[in-house]
């Protein structure tokens, strides 16, 4: 779909050996609908998959991005983007199908591998 739309996608890989205990099932899940979700809601531009390693204080923990120059989320509906069923746009005139819950199980694939997933986007930015 993504080369059908003419949209390029990227990867930033860190340097340092990144590794981490999870599901490879599981991953690939939320990648699919991550990456998905991302050519579904660009129409040019492209998509970068970012992955490295966040040093903090306690464990490092491993980080995986997607980022995309697509039609972005107001800020009134980010905090409602993990809800069930739930899409910006909704009614019978929506451009985009599904059924609204790719980001919902999206959000409780990663907290079974005791991740999370957050959100930021500006409207008409990505």
């Amino acid at each position: 779909l993504a080369k059908s739309k003419n949209i390029s996608i990227s990867s930033e890989i860190d340097d340092h050996e990144t590794s981490a205990l999870l599901d490879k099932q599981l991953l690939a899940q939320i990648l699919n609908n991550l990456i998905g979700n991302a050519i579904k809601y660009t129409d040019k531009g492209g998509i970068t998959i970012r992955t490295g390693l966040l040093n903090s204080f306690e464990t490092p923990k491993v980080y995986i991005e997607v980022e995309d120059t697509g039609r972005g989320i107001s800020n009134e509906f980010i905090p409602l983007i993990f809800d069930e069923f739930r899409q910006e746009s909704q009614g019978l005139s929506r451009k985009y199908e599904g059924s609204g819950l790719g980001l919902t199980i999206t959000k409780k694939l990663t907290e079974l591998m005791d991740g999370e997933i957050t959100v930021q986007s500006e409207k008409n930015e990505g």
